[in-house]
């Protein structure tokens, strides 16, 4: 009786995400279907808490880098390095 419960519970968000249209400030980060289970690429970084912890912050758009805190906390919104607004690319290519 579980499984059918999770297998039906999927199937209709399935269903719900495949209608809604993938528009908004979240499409990024909402192109992987729902699953009851997590991606391989996911698993594979089960021992690495810390960088899956960057990973979904940087998918989502919330994490602790400088464009988040400007429209969130507007007193720390600079790089370490001097850069004046510390977007995800910058943290990606010019952040050590």
């Amino acid at each position: 009786a579980t499984r059918r419960a999770r297998e039906r519970i999927l199937t209709e968000r399935t269903y719900s995400w495949e209608a809604q249209p993938q528009t908004g400030k979240y499409v990024a980060a909402d192109r992987i279907s729902p699953s009851l289970q997590p991606t391989a690429y996911f698993r594979g970084l089960q021992d690495q808490r810390e960088l899956f912890g960057r990973l979904l912050q940087f998918r989502t758009g919330h994490g602790y880098f400088g464009n988040f805190y400007y429209s969130h906390v507007t007193t720390e919104n600079t790089c370490p390095r001097g850069e004046y607004l510390q977007t995800r690319e910058h943290i990606i290519r010019a952040c050590p």
